[in-house]
C-alpha cells in the first residue's frame, strides 16, 4: 500500500510484529498483536476459512427466523404459518350453544362459532334447528381503525307459525330475508364511549294457502263459507342510531332511537306505514363472574322486552339463561321464549393443515366484553370486542318473521239457508249445505222452492 510498509515475522507465543512506516511523518512504530494461527496453525486456518465462508453466505441472503411468537394476551388469528405451509388455530375462538323453547315453535338448538382471521376482522356462524324453526346467519366484523368498526349480517330465518284464519287456526311456513351494516365509532369522551347507526332490511314473503270451506250455524241461519287463506308478507327497511354510555364501573347502556318503514304486501296492494323506533339495553357485571343484562326494543312490527344473567367460571367456560317476550303489533303474533347457553373460549391449540403459502396475521383481543379478562393494552376500550359482537344476532333485527293473516283476503259466502222455512224433519249438512227432507215437501232453498 502507498504510504506504508508492513513487515511480519513470528515470536514466541504467536505473537506477529507489524511494522508500519508512514512515509508523510517520517515515523516508523511497531505494533505487536496476537494471532491464533501461530499456536495452531492447521485447526485455527480450517475454522477461519469456514467463518469468513458462512459470513459471505449471509451478506447474500437474508437470515430466515421463525415468524414471532404472539403475546399472551393476543388474540391470534384461525390462520398461522408454520414450516408447513399454514396451520388452523383455534385460540380464543367461541363457540355457543343455546337450547331454546318456544311457546311458537316448541324447542329448537341454537349454536354459534366466531373466528378470528386477522388482526382487523372476525366471523360469526350461527344456526338454529328445530322442528319449527330453522335460522342460518353470517356476521362480519372488520376494524376499519383503532377507533372505527363495520359489522355486515346476512341472515335467514324459517318458522312454521300458527295463524287465526276464520276458518280455523293453520300452520305456514314463512322465510324471511335479513341484511344489516353497522357502522361503530368510538368516542372515549369519559361518559360517551361510542356511537354506532344501524341500518337494516328484512323481508318475508307471502304465503297464500289452500282455499277452505267453513259454515256459519245459527238458531235460523246457516251459511257456507270459502276461506281463500293468505298469510301476508311484510318488509322492515329502518335506520337507528345508538349511544353507547359507560355510567358506572362494569357497566354499560345503549340508547336508540330510529325509525322503521312496515309494508305488508296485502292481496289488494302494499300497505305502508312508518313508525318511530327506541332501545335500551343495559349490561351489568357484578361480583363473582356475574353479568345481568335487561333490554327492551320497540320496534315497527312488534316490541322485544328481554332479561339475562350469564356468569363467568374458569377456564373460559360460561352459563347463561334468558327471558324474551314478544308482542306483535297489527295481528303479528305474539311470543315467549326462554334460553339456556353455555359458551367456552379456546385458550389454546391448533389443527395443523398443510395449505398453500397464505399466513395471516394474528387479531387483536377483543375489548372488554363482560365475560371476557380484559386486555393488557385497553387501547381503545370498546364496550364490547369484535369477537363478542360476530358472535351474537343484532338485536335491532326482528326476532320472529314478520307476517300476518291478509285482512283483504276476504272470504265468499257459498250458501245460505233460512232455517225458518224448512219443514220439520228437514237437516242441513254442516260441510256441505245440502238439504235433506222427506218427500214431497217443498222447501225454500237458495231462496227459491223447490221439491225434493
Amino acid at each position: 500500500m502507498p504510504g506504508q510498509l508492513s513487515l511480519s515475522s513470528r515470536e514466541h507465543h504467536g505473537a506477529i510484529i507489524h511494522l508500519e512506516r508512514h512515509a508523510q511523518k517520517g515515523i516508523s512504530r511497531f505494533r505487536a498483536v496476537h494471532h491464533p494461527l501461530v499456536a495452531h496453525p492447521a485447526s485455527s486456518f480450517i475454522g477461519l476459512v469456514r467463518r469468513k465462508a458462512g459470513a459471505r453466505r449471509a451478506r447474500r441472503r437474508p437470515a430466515c427466523r421463525p415468524p414471532p411468537r404472539p403475546p399472551d394476551n393476543s388474540l391470534p388469528g384461525i390462520l398461522r404459518p408454520n414450516g408447513r405451509g399454514v396451520s388452523l388455530g383455534f385460540d380464543n375462538n367461541r363457540l355457543i350453544f343455546s337450547p331454546e323453547y318456544s311457546e311458537r315453535t316448541g324447542f329448537s338448538l341454537d349454536a354459534s362459532y366466531a373466528i378470528p382471521l386477522t388482526e382487523h376482522t372476525a366471523l360469526g356462524l350461527l344456526g338454529t334447528v328445530g322442528a319449527d324453526k330453522k335460522e342460518f346467519l353470517v356476521n362480519a366484523g372488520f376494524d376499519l381503525t383503532e377507533t372505527q368498526r363495520l359489522i355486515a349480517t346476512f341472515d335467514q330465518l324459517r318458522q312454521d307459525l300458527d295463524f287465526s284464519f276464520r276458518s280455523g287456526d293453520e300452520k305456514a311456513e314463512m322465510t324471511m330475508n335479513s341484511g344489516a351494516l353497522s357502522y361503530q365509532f368510538y368516542l372515549g369522551k369519559g361518559l360517551l364511549n361510542a356511537f354506532e347507526v344501524n341500518g337494516y332490511l328484512a323481508d318475508t314473503s307471502s304465503n297464500d294457502l289452500a282455499d277452505k270451506t267453513y259454515a256459519l250455524v245459527t238458531a235460523t241461519l246457516y251459511e257456507l263459507w270459502n276461506d281463500p287463506r293468505r298469510v301476508a308478507g311484510g318488509r322492515v327497511t329502518g335506520l337507528q342510531g345508538r349511544l353507547v354510555f359507560a355510567p358506572l364501573p362494569g357497566a354499560t347502556f345503549k340508547l336508540g332511537l330510529g325509525g322503521e318503514e312496515l309494508e305488508y304486501d296485502y292481496l289488494t296492494g302494499k300497505d305502508t306505514t312508518n313508525r318511530a323506533t327506541s332501545s335500551a339495553e343495559w349490561t351489568q357485571q357484578l361480583s363473582d363472574g356475574y353479568t345481568v343484562q335487561a333490554g327492551a326494543n320497540a320496534m315497527a312490527a312488534m316490541d322485544r322486552y328481554a332479561i339475562g344473567l350469564s356468569r363467568n367460571l374458569s377456564g373460559g367456560h360460561r352459563l347463561g339463561v334468558d327471558l324474551a317476550s314478544l308482542q306483535g303489533r297489527d295481528g303479528v303474533p305474539d311470543d315467549n321464549q326462554i334460553r339456556l347457553s353455555y359458551s367456552y373460549n379456546f385458550a389454546g391449540g391448533s389443527t395443523s393443515t398443510p395449505t398453500a403459502k397464505n399466513p395471516a396475521a394474528r387479531a387483536t383481543r377483543s375489548q372488554a366484553e363482560p365475560v371476557d379478562p380484559a386486555p393488557a393494552t385497553p387501547s381503545p376500550a370498546w364496550s364490547a370486542g369484535l369477537l363478542a359482537q360476530v358472535a351474537h344476532r343484532p338485536s335491532f333485527l326482528p326476532s320472529q318473521v314478520v307476517a300476518k293473516v291478509d285482512p283483504t283476503a276476504a272470504p265468499i259466502r257459498l250458501v245460505a239457508i233460512d232455517k225458518t222455512t224448512l219443514p220439520a224433519g228437514a237437516a242441513i249438512d254442516a260441510a256441505t249445505g245440502i238439504i235433506t227432507a222427506p218427500l214431497g215437501v217443498a222447501v225454500l232453498r237458495f231462496g227459491r222452492s223447490v221439491d225434493d
